[in-house]
């Protein structure tokens, strides 16, 4: 108890610090809405009042990479932000997390739902891997949507076995890669209503474990141990989403 409780303040004490390190890199300063060259019979694009920065101005400055403002007015093909971040909990210790998202339509048009596809990496002190890829991609007029869950892991975990009432005597360490491949197209049938056709794997390989604490047989073996197994299958699915663009 003593050990976890130290581990825990040790956490909060790099939580503040972090959160100290970013306060001091979100500079703010205002000036005026309007453009010298535009006032209200005149309208022109609307500049950020706030001229807030970012962790990508930071490093722009740093590296002396400067833009002029009207480059902020310019609607760009691709919207996309890094954020980095840590973490800590008792199953996975310190954990390093990266995230990034990038949104765009995929017609110049713009009269469909705006796409996106993010990536998550984690890394931590258990030695866990993670890679997550998940994106929402809309065809033209909303008529059509594809939706993706990609996953590669390599994930060591302590289990316990079957059913309640288990004990830490019968923590059984075990380690595995797993990849999923989630991957459905829809189709628009009415306004608002989707019916899909996908497919999904999940396979779970590299399979290995400690054995039991106290030495006993682990469920693991008791259920027919392996070093791998496949779940493969296709999915038919029925979608309402209202969140067309109008």
């Amino acid at each position: 108890m003593v050990t976890h409780k130290c581990n825990c303040l040790k956490a909060v004490k790099y939580l503040y610090l972090v959160i100290l390190i970013f306060s001091f890199l979100k500079v703010s300063a205002q000036r005026d809405t309007l453009p010298k060259n535009q006032d209200d019979k005149n309208p022109g694009p609307v500049i950020d009042s706030s001229k807030q920065w970012d962790m990508i101005d930071v490093i722009k400055k740093i590296f002396n990479k400067q833009s002029p403002d009207s480059a902020r007015n310019k609607s760009k093909k691709l919207v996309y932000s890094v954020v980095p971040a840590v973490g800590y909990s008792l199953s996975t210790g310190f954990a390093v997390d990266i995230t990034a998202n990038v949104a765009f339509y995929t017609n110049n048009n713009h009269k469909q739902n705006l796409s996106e596809m993010d990536v998550e990496a984690v890394y931590d002190t258990k030695i866990q891997k993670i890679l997550i890829s998940r994106a929402t991609i809309w065809g033209t007029d909303n008529n059509y949507k594809f939706v993706t869950d990609l996953r590669l892991e390599k994930y060591p975990v302590g289990t316990y076995g079957l059913g309640t009432g288990t004990s830490q005597a019968k923590e059984d360490p075990l380690v595995y890669s797993y990849i999923r491949t989630y991957l459905t197209a829809y189709r628009k049938i009415i306004p608002d209503f989707y019916i899909g056709l996908g497919y999904n794997l999940d396979y779970h390989f590299n399979i290995t474990e400690a054995g039991n604490a106290d030495k006993t047989i682990s469920d693991f073996q008791k259920y027919d141990e392996t070093s791998s197994s496949t779940s493969s299958g296709t999915t038919i699915n029925l979608l309402f989403d209202n969140s067309e663009t109008r």
